[in-house]
């Protein structure tokens, strides 16, 4: 796997390598998906390939550099119940929290929420970020805001793949809001990279979004999960030296 680092992640997050089985990943059944390595070995490789494929669409370049290759085998998806005219398949959803405390202030919190249809083969993609920063050493826990208010707190995107095409309706307009709740355990593989701790909690989400095709494309597509809902979570913290 050719090493790619994301100018956010630089010198924060080392990537982990998942481990290869020669098993076929499942299909999605349930309410739940435990990421296995199979799926995330799967996942992994097809993000990348389309990423190559498709270097013109840095918002995808950026997901699979930020949040598809720091996922971890072990981990749960959990359908949501979304509102969407992207896709009429089932959505699988995780979260990743970054915290970064800082002692002379400054400190921030990240939120990023994804969501698809399988872990190996996904046709669908929905994404919402946030971000929230304190003047204070302790990093914020919640954000919500409206997107398109030129403040750059809350964003996302809605990505469709066919084949190794990937087209993507950047958020325009829509609301998202997120809460972290406290760690509940260590990730399943533990620490990803020196200075970094990965741990388990529970985000809260709540989201309407709306995106047009990319770059000025006359396709729209959206994407609502109408009240506040759980999805399960990884918080990667950041210990600066």
């Amino acid at each position: 796997m050719r090493s790619r680092v994301s100018l956010f992640l630089a010198g924060v997050l080392a990537l982990t390598t998942a481990c290869r089985e020669d098993a076929t990943s499942p299909s999605p059944s349930g309410d739940t998906i435990t990421l296995s390595s199979a799926q995330l070995s799967l996942l992994r490789d097809r993000a990348e390939a389309l990423a190559d494929a498709n270097p013109g669409i840095g918002s995808f370049t950026s997901l699979v550099d930020s949040t598809l290759l720091a996922l971890q085998a072990g981990i749960q998806l959990q359908q949501l119940p979304v509102t969407t005219d992207l896709t009429t398949a089932p959505l699988y959803f995780v979260g990743l929290h970054r915290v970064i405390h800082q002692s002379n202030g400054g400190s921030f919190s990240t939120w990023t929420l994804v969501g698809f249809e399988s872990p190996s083969t996904f046709a669908h993609i929905v994404q919402t970020s946030g971000f929230a920063q304190s003047a204070t050493s302790t990093a914020p826990t919640s954000q919500s805001g409206t997107i398109g208010d030129g403040s750059g707190m809350v964003n996302g995107l809605l990505l469709q793949v066919s084949g190794d095409r990937v087209d993507a309706f950047d958020f325009t307009s829509g609301t998202a809001s997120f809460s972290s709740s406290a760690p509940s355990g260590s990730c399943p593989i533990g620490t990803p990279a020196p200075h970094t701790e990965c741990s388990l909690e529970t985000m809260t989400i709540r989201f309407s979004v709306s995106g047009r095709q990319s770059p000025s494309g006359p396709t729209r597509r959206s994407a609502s999960v109408a009240t506040e809902v759980t999805v399960p979570a990884m918080r990667l913290t950041y210990t600066p030296q």
